[in-house]
């Protein structure tokens, strides 16, 4: 399967992180190396371009509930 086409400039793929690597490499590989239509950051850097995407962005930030209603 073929890798993101931004992870050459990409701030996730390319940062060393002393926080949780291992969810770090688990996330690229999952996003980076895979489902790199699914990830966040390149659903902005295709829209916006990659030099707006946020660093604090995570490729997963799309994942989980759209919407907490409170109940």
């Amino acid at each position: 399967m073929a890798s993101c086409e931004f992870c050459s400039t990409c701030s996730f793929f390319n940062e060393e992180s002393s926080d949780k690597p291992d969810t770090k490499e688990l996330l690229k590989n999952e996003y980076c190396k895979s489902n790199f239509t699914k990830c966040a950051r390149y659903k902005i850097a295709l829209s916006h371009g990659m030099e707006n995407v946020p660093v604090n962005i995570s490729p997963d930030i799309f994942k989980g509930p759209k919407c907490f209603c409170g109940m």
